[in-house]
């Protein structure tokens, strides 16, 4: 039975090293992922190292490298839009689930001024603080969220340039995935 090869990856992307494991187990499954690190099955993304180079040693395969970076950036993304935002009335809750309760007020609250009706909601923020908005308010907090999850799509897409502009992997090393995100 031959062994399945598996890289570790850090929370930034870069390879942390690489790992052989029996056939049809993982390294989480045998206690050998250490914390901070992702597990990848290197048939995942293809091979890692392209070529041998004699006198150079193995030439790393930029094609894999960068997918294990993007796949990086978009845990990070992720973990971005659904942490919460700053808003004028407070901090709101961005998960899936919350952004769409959001969506359904700011759209009652601009089908009120458009019916010139009287809006006022009870909304809860993310510290499970409540607080009564009007119309206004309620849009505002809604257009709040709408342009933190546009900058944080903006700084996946810079990323994902300056990953494709890598040519070798010190330069993705040197990508900071972790910062340049709104809040």
């Amino acid at each position: 039975m031959s062994d399945d090869l598996f890289i570790l990856v850090r929370a930034d992307g870069s390879v942390s090293e690489q790992v052989f494991v029996p056939t049809g187990s993982s390294p989480s499954e045998l206690g050998q992922l250490p914390d901070g690190l992702t597990e990848y099955p290197i048939d995942r993304f293809g091979k890692l190292w392209e070529d041998f180079v004699p006198g150079t040693g193995w030439v790393a395969n930029m094609t894999v490298l960068r997918a294990i970076k993007w796949e990086a950036v978009k845990a990070k993304r992720t973990e971005v839009q659904t942490g919460g935002c700053n808003t004028p009335s407070g901090r709101a809750q961005t998960d899936l689930e919350s952004r769409g309760l959001i969506n359904g007020a700011v759209t009652l609250a601009m089908l009120s001024l458009q019916a010139g009706t009287p809006y006022s909601i009870e909304f809860t923020l993310a510290d499970n603080t409540s607080i009564a908005l009007d119309a206004a308010g309620m849009i505002g907090l809604g257009q709040a969220v709408g342009i933190f999850i546009a900058v944080s799509h903006a700084r996946s897409v810079a990323l994902r340039a300056a990953i494709d502009a890598a040519t070798d992997p010190a330069a993705l090393d040197a990508i900071d995935i972790e910062s340049g995100w709104p809040t």
